[in-house]
């Protein structure tokens, strides 16, 4: 009977362990996330340079891109890039455009089907449109500075993590790790947080000639 009680005790206790594990992590999760949004709710807009580099396996470099951004929380961005990859994203409205001057062809699709091809999107993201699409760790606390892990929740996503880096509650840099063993690394350079921005920045109306392929219904 004795040992009956002392295995039964043994059980209680990992029972009770484990629960307190499960919820200081959940716990823990929620003020990574927590600590995200606080940061991105004192980010109404932005404007911003940036130069992006692709990174092979290695950590070599095999390309460079340079641009602008330009975004107001929680539904517009613009993203232009430099010759010679030239090309301008606009977000407004629920719809994203692509628009590739190389090509003269612009694409149209929902916004919410293209988190992962564009991952400054996640700076215009609610908490309820980032927790539903990433779990977030904080890994770095040393103020001011702060950097947050994204790994997007299911299977068979594009890409592995996302780093968000902040110094204080200006974003510094963007890191993504795909599933190619390729790592995409935005600096941001110049960047003026909360400005007035024109709205007709974010409006795109595809001039004449161009191929354009609507995707909306899709």
């Amino acid at each position: 009977m004795r040992i009956c009680n002392s295995l039964y005790v043994v059980r209680r206790l990992c029972t009770l362990a484990l629960v307190a594990v499960l919820t200081l992590g959940n716990s823990a999760l929620a003020d990574d996330i927590d600590a995200l949004m606080a940061r991105l709710s004192n980010l109404n807009s932005l404007s911003t340079n940036f130069r992006q580099l692709t990174l092979d396996a290695s950590e070599t470099n095999i390309q460079t891109i340079s641009g602008t951004l330009q975004l107001v929380r929680p539904a517009q961005l613009y993203w232009y890039s430099d010759v010679p990859y030239e090309q301008s994203i606009y977000v407004n409205e629920g719809t994203l455009w692509i628009f590739d001057m190389d090509l003269a062809q612009a694409i149209r699709q929902p916004v919410e089907e293209q988190w992962e091809q564009s991952p400054a999107l996640v700076l215009t993201g609610t908490r309820e449109q980032i927790t539903e699409r990433y779990a977030v760790e904080q890994i770095v606390n040393r103020p001011p500075f702060a950097t947050f892990t994204l790994t997007p929740r299911g299977e068979n996503n594009a890409i592995e993590s996302l780093d968000l880096a902040f110094e204080g509650n200006t974003p510094t840099s963007i890191r993504l790790r795909d599933g190619f063993n390729q790592t995409t690394l935005v600096n941001f350079d110049n960047l003026t947080l909360n400005p007035e921005l024109d709205p007709e920045i974010f409006v795109f109306n595809p001039p004449a000639g161009v191929d354009v392929i609507d995707q909306m219904g899709q």
